[in-house]
């Protein structure tokens, strides 16, 4: 897993104080444990990282230097890197990092039109004088952005820009509304001045400012009935398992039918699949030579899950499978293992629970008039499990698929929606930390929320009026927003 960071400053040369800034990006990079031992460039303008010499490369071209911090995988490579090979541009490392770097050199900003894949990266352009960032057309991979007096910020994780002593943690209201709209979409800048780079969006940072652009995708859905869609997902799947034989099933209908897919990838090569799972798996994975182990979750185990998904990606995002990612990692997380889940899909409608709680009577009239403003917030859906697996050295595979495969993909292998579930021990233990909580009159979260609508969440008496919100999801998310108000205590502005 791979997470990046970048500062520049075009009104000093950082090569003049080199001793400050190269403990500045070790104060950066110490936020995300999967980049403590990584590779970093400090130049004239600007100061790269990224975790081995395949995401972070330099290249001279034309007597210029570029540099890039890469974090994800590209598909559909050969194409592309063939179009490089004509003109002669040289592949040291055969990597994603520098096929993107060369697409770049060559064809500029119109090379995010022949790249598909799930990935975020940030480019040193000493040709132009700029820093180049670009997001994938889903921001599968979030890179967030900031601005300091001279400087400009750049990193996988929010907490890579508070690590800045610059940045403050300081939040708006409108932060704080969105904070509180309980959705599983979010644009992902709830802090003042930090923001997330959009999908499908270039940033641009030169001396004389920042410009933000949007780039056209040349590359629509392929959704002809005639189109061979098991062909198409098979090859996806098996491009993406390699040679790895280890997954983790967490529940739903789309992890089962992703270790269904790996399942047989693998079989075909006579090779056993281990399925990690906290609950019993279906009967068909058996059958498909998986060798089949269980997790067991208490309350502690929980806790600190949830509480590392908080940490990792510097929001309580409203997620039920936080906090089993972060058990897992304690297990099998040793950056060597492959580890499989499948994301919800990414295009869904933003949609607020808001009403939900309004209805529970859960907020103080007060919160309930000035946050929720019954406004469903703008925004993707990041892959927050990403984040959170980078952070302890987990190597995750989610099915993110470019637009020419996602109609195909979404009808064929994950065209079931599915509700990703909590396990029952873990939503007793869920139950006991909202007791706690609640019991705990200095909890921050009991600021907002009215201690008696939390008491009947608790017993199970809450209204969820046919709601795909689930009680575990809820009870997770408030739990997390009581962690990232203990962690972060945000000065409201």
């Amino acid at each position: 897993m791979c997470a990046i960071s970048c500062i520049a400053n075009f009104k000093e040369n950082l090569t003049k104080n080199l001793p400050y800034y190269r403990l500045l990006t070790e104060q950066i990079n110490s936020t995300q444990i999967s980049l403590k031992n990584c590779g970093s460039w400090i130049g004239e303008h600007a100061a790269l990282c990224a975790p081995g010499s395949e995401k972070l490369i330099t290249k001279i071209c034309e007597g210029y230097q570029f540099v890039i911090a890469f974090s994800g995988e590209l598909y559909d490579k050969e194409p592309l890197r063939h179009e490089l090979d004509i003109p002669g541009y040289c592949f040291t490392y055969g990597c994603d990092a520098e096929l993107a770097l060369n697409s770049y050199i060559h064809f500029g900003e119109k090379s995010l039109s022949k790249l598909s894949g799930s990935f975020s990266f940030v480019i040193y352009d000493a040709m132009r004088r700029q820093i180049f960032a670009a997001s994938d057309r889903f921001s599968s991979r979030p890179l967030f952005y900031s601005r300091t007096k001279d400087s400009f910020v750049l990193s996988s994780g929010i907490n890579g820009i508070l690590a800045h002593p610059e940045i403050d943690a300081k939040v708006s209201l409108a932060g704080l509304c969105e904070l509180f709209s309980v959705s599983r979409n979010c644009s992902g800048n709830i802090f003042e001045d930090i923001f997330m780079l959009p999908p499908a969006h270039i940033l641009k940072i030169k001396d004389s400012g920042l410009q933000l652009k949007c780039y056209a995708c040349d590359k629509e859905e392929d959704s002809s009935e005639n189109a061979d869609a098991e062909k198409i997902v098979s090859k996806v799947i098996a491009d993406m398992a390699g040679d790895s034989s280890t997954m983790l099933l967490l529940g739903g209908s789309r992890d089962e039918e992703l270790c269904r897919l790996l399942c047989r990838h693998h079989l075909k090569s006579a090779r056993q699949t281990t399925v990690y799972s906290f609950t019993a798996p279906p009967e068909g994975i058996y059958r498909l030579s998986a060798n089949c182990r269980q997790f067991s979750l208490d309350e502690s185990s929980v806790y600190t899950g949830l509480e590392n998904a908080v940490l990792a990606c510097g929001l309580p995002m409203l997620s039920d499978k936080d906090f089993l990612l972060s058990v897992m990692s304690r297990h099998v997380g040793n950056g060597s293992t492959d580890i499989f889940t499948a994301l919800p899909d990414i295009s869904e409608p933003n949609i607020s629970y808001s009403d939900i709680l309004v209805k529970n009577n859960a907020f103080f009239p007060a919160v309930e008039e000035t946050l929720i403003t019954g406004d469903i917030p703008s925004g993707t859906t990041p892959n927050w499990p990403l984040m959170i697996a980078q952070s302890t050295n987990m190597n995750l595979k989610t099915p993110i698929f470019d637009a020419r495969m996602r109609g195909l993909v979404k009808n064929h292998a994950f065209g079931s929606a599915g509700i990703a579930f909590v396990p029952e021990t873990a939503r007793t233990a869920l139950k006991h930390i909202l007791l706690e909580i609640i019991s705990e009159n200095n909890s921050p979260i009991l600021a907002f929320f009215n201690k008696s609508a939390l008491l009947r969440l608790y017993e199970g008496s809450f209204d969820f009026n046919d709601s795909d919100l689930t009680e575990g999801e809820l009870i997770s998310y408030i739990i997390k927003l009581n962690i990232w108000l203990e962690k972060y205590r945000p000065s409201i502005i």
